[in-house]
């Protein structure tokens, strides 16, 4: 009896520990470090050197989730120096007023901006937050397809507090 119940705990051992090792490197973070921003984000993101995306600064991306990043440097405009971080976001607001935002909003620290877009037969919808930084204010934007957005707005709204500009 105490063979089989060392054999039965000795087996458990041995399923969660192989178990939980692939398991595990799914949810470890990653530190993405590109042109003065920082970002923390699971292993399953890829930078995206793509030609598509060259507008941006930087580019991130997983199966399901895009994110990309805009740095408007203050060289670039006189005035985005001594502009704050809430008159900057909604000059972005009303450059974007053509598509479907939902406003400018504070969450958890975040000056955000919420917004979808129809392409190529499917919708997505954005979590755009921005920062100012020491030379520039990076516009950084969350996007997935609209059915799947509430379930990944939680990790959008993380991964967004670990920007460092």
């Amino acid at each position: 009896m105490k063979k089989v119940l060392l054999i039965c705990i000795i087996a458990i051992l041995t399923i969660t520990s192989i178990g939980c090792g692939p398991v595990n490197e799914l949810f470890q973070n990653k530190k993405f470090k590109k042109d003065g921003l920082t970002i923390t984000l699971p292993k399953a993101f890829k930078e995206n050197n793509d030609e598509e995306y060259s507008q941006y600064t930087v580019c991130y991306e997983s199966n399901n989730i895009l994110i990309v990043a805009i740095k408007e440097e203050f060289s670039k405009l006189e005035q985005l120096e001594s502009m704050t971080l809430d008159e900057y976001t909604a000059l972005v607001y009303r450059a974007n007023s053509s598509k479907a935002l939902t406003g400018i909003v504070k969450i958890e620290g975040l000056t955000t901006i919420e917004y979808k877009e129809d392409i190529d037969n499917d919708t997505y919808k954005y979590f755009t937050t921005t920062f100012k930084g020491k030379d520039a204010f990076w516009i950084v934007q969350f996007a997935c397809q609209e059915d799947k957005y509430d379930t990944y707005k939680p990790d959008f709204i993380k991964w967004a507090k670990t920007v460092k500009v």
